[in-house]
Parts: structure tokens; sequence; C-alpha cells
């Protein structure tokens, strides 16, 4: 039953006046060079991986630690504590439950803040790690980082070569752009062993729960994909030892020279938060000096992360304004506010295209470089969920050079549709980095080892590839629609939440959210995937449902004007546009 049309009047009147307000509100943050940056928060593991950076940067003398960025540190461990959970752990989402990992490096933070062991706040929080399993349950990267100040035993972390560099079968990238970038840094600090000192009288012996041995645990089964990699870090091991040293000496240089061409053309390596404090940390060990320049902007470009506002301080990951920028256009032209915004942001947009090829190419050797990036620079990492949502905004908003919009659509659009993975998804970088049994490595218990197409850049894409793509410009194809497929196998694997694991919906609203444009039965975009029964599902404009999706072993997902499941007839961009 609806409600009466006066009723209705006043609501739509009431939502068209909060819209409003929240469009000028939205215009009003917006830099005068058309973008929009809102500051990005994380966990308390930034601020508690900046002061054990600080150790590093400024080590104790005679034992005596007296950093000069001790204001700094007091204001890092007052924004630790201001997150601490009644159990006195931390966690890493916002309401989650105490995280072993999380908790490690926040009691590591404080006690080098000056807390003292019994400090009652340290007490609860030694307490909740002990009943997490010790130090011993905190992952690799933790152990990787304690043991640089001989806090952990370096025998019982992952070793991290930087012979990795020059293995075959492009191997350093079937792994995720995020861990590349750490591997490679932390692979020049780990060749070079370093033992940085510790104040005097320094240990985490309180934090070892006795009975547990620290080394890895062994999968029960013998035969097992973890199992071989915990006998070839053993032989890793031996190789740190025993092996040539020419070896080494290529595998360094390869992996420095890795390092130092992606420090160009970006706000830091991949500008994000882990990579540039261990690019940093690698030039140490290079032998590069403070006041070497390279090492100068890598520390600068890590610094710029911190907000120290007199009121508030914590680290961004990193920063957002391609991301901001385009979702604030997108969202602006849909509510059809704002409007003298939307040209400087589209020229913002344009500005920003990023015309160099990255690592991406590696597997698409043969395309054009296209795509933004998440942040200011990061050229070698364009981001395809970042690309589809800036298509989105450019697809409603005019640049003041239209020529120059047309050729950059053209572009962004023929590096999307390069950048399907074989599954007929995409994902947040690369496409087909899939390996899954390097899930299995024991450096990759972060959970991120790899970046599979998921649903939620799946939608994205094709709701940009709509918005987009014109009928002159297609050409038909045959075969089942890519999010169907796509978006099931990855809700078969478990693993349909998106592209970030902390994410705590079933199904993020990309996923299911409609082609926007004509209606979808004249323009469905498919690609032949095996194994799936193809279907299709036409949609009006502005219709919010999910599309049809039909396998051998289910029935339709519920959806809007649902026809039955048939061959599919859509359509595909061109690799060059028609007349």
């Amino acid at each position: 039953m609806s409600a009466p049309a006066p009723v209705r009047s006043s609501q739509e009147t009431a939502v068209r006046r909060a819209m409003d307000r929240a469009a000028g509100h939205l215009v009003a943050l917006q830099a005068r060079d058309g973008h929009w940056c809102a500051e990005l928060t994380a966990d308390s593991t930034l601020e508690s991986d900046f002061i054990l950076f600080q150790l590093w940067l400024y080590p104790p003398n005679n034992g005596r630690w007296e950093p000069k960025t001790r204001p700094l540190i007091d204001k890092a461990a007052r924004a630790i504590l201001d997150r601490q959970l009644p159990d006195g752990g931390f966690s890493i989402y916002v309401h989650g439950p105490s995280e072993v990992s999380a908790s490690v490096k926040a009691y590591v933070a404080l006690r080098l803040a000056g807390l003292a062991p019994g400090d009652f706040r340290l007490v609860r929080l030694r307490e909740c790690i002990l009943a997490l399993g010790g130090v011993q349950a905190a992952n690799s990267y933790v152990k990787i980082n304690l043991s640089l100040f001989g806090l952990y035993p370096r025998e019982h972390c992952p070793s991290i070569p930087p012979e990795v560099a020059l293995l075959p079968f492009d191997f350093l990238y079937q792994m995720s752009s995020w861990t590349r970038a750490i591997v490679i840094s932390l692979s020049l600090v780990h060749a070079a062993d370093p033992r940085r000192p510790v104040p005097a009288g320094f240990d985490l012996n309180e934090l070892w729960l006795a009975g547990v041995n620290p080394a890895f645990p062994r999968d029960e089964p013998a035969l097992t994909w973890r199992n071989a990699f915990l006998a070839l870090d053993r032989l890793l091991k031996w190789w740190e030892r025993h092996g040539f040293e020419s070896v080494r000496r290529k595998a360094v240089e390869r992996a420095k020279d890795w390092m130092i061409e992606r420090l160009n053309d970006s706000d830091g390596l991949g500008a994000i938060y882990p990579p540039m404090m261990y690019s940093v940390m690698a030039l140490d060990v290079l032998g590069y000096a403070p006041d070497h320049p390279l090492r100068v902007e890598a520390l600068r470009q890590f610094n710029s992360l911190m907000v120290d506002d007199g009121e508030r301080f914590f680290f961004q990951p990193c920063f957002s304004p391609v991301w901001d920028t385009a979702i604030a256009a997108y969202a602006l032209r849909q509510a059809d506010c704002g409007r003298e915004a939307l040209p400087r942001a589209a020229d913002w947009l344009l500005a920003r295209e990023i015309r160099r090829k990255g690592d991406w190419s590696v597997k698409r050797p043969h395309t054009e470089p296209s795509g933004w990036a998440f942040e200011y620079a990061n050229a070698f990492y364009p981001d395809i969920d970042d690309t589809a949502m800036v298509m989105l905004a450019l697809s409603q908003s005019s640049a003041s050079n239209g020529v120059a919009q047309k050729a950059c659509q053209r572009r962004a659009l023929e590096w999307l549709v390069a950048m399907q993975s074989s599954d007929g998804g995409w994902a947040a970088f690369d496409a087909d980095n899939n390996w899954e049994f390097l899930r299995h490595v024991p450096f990759a218990d972060h959970n991120a080892m790899l970046d599979p197409a998921c649903p939620d850049i799946t939608g994205r894409v094709l709701e940009a590839l709509a918005a987009t793509v014109s009928t002159a410009i297609i050409r038909p194809c045959a075969g089942e629609s890519i999010g169907s497929c796509a978006i099931r196998r990855r809700m078969e694997a478990g693993t349909g939440a998106g592209a970030w694991p902390t994410s705590m919906e079933p199904v993020s609203p990309s996923a299911v959210w409609p082609l926007p444009g004509r209606t979808t039965a004249r323009r469905t975009f498919c690609a032949p995937v095996s194994g799936c029964a193809p279907s299709r599902t036409p949609m009006a404009v502005g219709a919010k449902a999910a599309p049809a999706m039909t396998t051998a072993s289910s029935r339709p997902v519920p959806a809007l004007r649902r026809r039955p499941p048939g061959r599919c007839s859509g359509w595909w961009p061109a690799a060059t546009p028609r007349a």
C-alpha cells in the first residue's frame, strides 16, 4: 500500500532539501584544483609500526634510547591506547575482537614508548596476548619485524630471499601487487641480516607462552603445499649460509633496481604504508646515507601519511584522492546537484590518467597504458576498481577538452577490458593473479598473497562498461554473463565479501548493482566461460536488483523482470570505434 500523494510529496521535498544540503557541503570540500581527498583511517598497527620504525631510524646510544621524534612517539602511544579494547587487546577493524598480531605490535610499541611492564594497561594487554597464543601466534610480518631487533629468533621467521627477483615464469608477478612491493623491499633487508640494538634491558620474555614451539607448525598429512614450502624454507636457510655469493649479489642488485625504479612516478613504493616503510629500511642496508636525496624523499613520503593537527594523531595507510574525486563527482551528478563542481573534477581526473606501463603489463604486454591509481601518484599500479569508478564519473561529466576526454575514455575502456581475468571477473590490480598454492608460503599468513577476481570489482567494472560503451563501438559475442560466473564462483568459494579481507558484507553492493543506461536486454556484457549455464536479465533504467545467475546446480537468484535462461547474444566492446 503506497502513501497518499500529499505524504509522498512532503517526503520527496524533504529528501530533495537534504540532498541539496549534502551536495552543498560536498562541493565546499572540493579543492581548488577540482579534487577531493578525505582522510583514510586504519587500525592501531600503523601507529605501532611507526614507533618500532623510530627504533630503526634512531638506535639507542649506550643503551639509552632518546630519539629526536620523542614527541611524535608519545602522541602515537596515546593514539594506540585510545583504541584499547575492554579485554586489553586491539582489533583490526571497528567492533572486531582482539587480534593477536595487532595486540603484540601495540605491546611492543607501548613498551618502547615508556610504559612500564606493570602498568595496568600493559598487564591487561599481556594477559590478552597470552590468551590468544602468545607472541608465537603472531603473523610472519610481526615476527620478521621483531627479529630485526633480536626480539624474535630469526631461525623461526620465514626466509624472504632477494633471489625471488631472479625466479623464472614471472614468479614475482604471481603475487599480489601489495605483497610484491613488500617482499622485494623486505628481501633486501633480510639479505643484510641486520641486528639493530634495543634499549638496555628491553625484551619480550613476558609475551612467550610456555610450552609452545616457536617454529611453524606442520600439517598432519605429509604431502601438503604447506609442508613443501616449510621444507623449502629450511633449504633457503641453508642457502643463506652456504649459497653462492655471486648469485646473492646479482639478486640484491636486481631487487634494488626493481625497487628504485618503482620509487619514481610514485608517492613512495606502492604508495602505501608497509612497503614505503620497508623501502627506507632497504635503502639504509644498501648503504644510502641519511641525507641521500632518494632516502630523504622516501622518508618524507612516509611521514606525509601522518595526520598531526594538534588534536588528533594517526597514520593514513595511503591517500585516496582519485577514488574520492570520482565517487564525489558521480554522486553529485546522480543527485543532479553541484554541477558547477563537475568540470573541474573531470579535468583533474583526466590529468591523472596513467600513461606508462606498470607491473600489470607483464601479463598484458600489448595493451596500451591507461587507468587510474587510488593515490595521487602510483604509476606502476593503476587500480582496476578506481578506473571503473573514474569511468563512471567521466561518463556523466564533461571536461574542458572534450576531444581529450573521449580519447582518454577510449584508452581506459580498452585497458579495463584487457584486464579481465580468464575466469571472467576482474581483480584489483592484476589479471589472472591466482596461483592458489602460493597461499601456503610461510610468509603468506597476512591473507593477501593473491589478487583474485572478486564480485565487488567485477560488478563495478560491468557498471562502468555499460555506462561508457555506446552501440557505435560494440560488436556481438557469445557466452555467459561475466558478472554471473565470476560472482557465482567467488560465492561458492566463500569469498564473496570482495577484494579486502575485513569486508563484513556477504556480497558487496557493486556485485549486484544493475547495469545503467539502456535496458540491458539490448546490451549484455558477456564472456565465454565453461561450466556455467548462461543467463541474462533485462533491467529498466535505475532498477536496483541483482542480475539473474543460473548454474547447472542452482536456481536463478531472484531479480527484477527475470527472463528464462538462454544463449547470451550480448555485446562486447570492439578494439576500434566504428563511425
